[in-house]
């Protein structure tokens, strides 16, 4: 999108504006994305919520191509809480977080009614030089367990870009249950960071 800045005026007895915010966009799928417009420097008002959030609806994934982010339907946690934070460089632009602990708090992306076969499993997280060098990720085929990757989360991902978005393979993976969960545990040497998984 094309950011935009400037004034708005409000006369008596209006109290909505409509903004136009310019999108640019080719034909290939792109995951929804979100932008934020702020208020400030009010003149004779208050401005009682400064931040308002626009997204930009792209249509469904290619076949066999499934995404799930944080917050999103198919994205739980267990154990004590994880902490939500806006972040520029997150998958649309927020993620969780969780100080380290001794695995009874997890993150889980659960993806059901998916074809029987193999997939490849990507993964992102922002890096900081505080997360965890050894966040767990175990994939299950509904309660098995066929693998387990521990990644440094402070060096960020590497490997595959789709559509501008760099993702970390964490394995080949095989379902014959039609779904497929992936798991962060918070038992590490550090922050762990719970973005999105593809």
């Amino acid at each position: 999108y094309e950011s935009r800045s400037g004034d708005l005026t409000f006369v008596p007895g209006v109290s909505t504006i409509q903004v136009t915010v310019p999108v640019t966009t080719s034909a290939e799928y792109s995951p929804n994305e979100r932008f934020f417009l702020d208020l400030s420097g009010a003149t004779n008002a208050q401005i009682a919520d400064s931040r308002g959030i626009g997204t930009i609806i792209f249509g469904t994934p290619p076949p066999l191509e499934f995404i799930i982010d944080n917050g999103e339907p198919g994205y739980t946690t267990t154990g004590s809480a994880w902490t939500n934070v806006t972040n520029l460089v997150a998958y649309q632009l927020d993620y969780d977080y969780h100080a380290p602990g001794t695995g009874s708090s997890t993150a889980n992306w659960n993806f059901t009614g998916i074809p029987a076969g193999t997939y490849q499993v990507f993964t992102r997280w922002s890096a900081f030089s505080n997360r965890a060098t050894n966040a767990q990720y175990t994939v299950y085929d509904s309660s098995t367990a066929p693998g387990s990757v521990p990644v440094n989360q402070q060096v960020a991902p590497v490997g595959d870009t789709s559509n501008g978005i760099v993702w970390q393979s964490l394995g080949t993976f095989t379902t014959s249950s039609a779904s497929l969960r992936v798991r962060l545990t918070d038992n590490a040497n550090g922050i762990l960071t719970a973005d999105a998984v593809r």
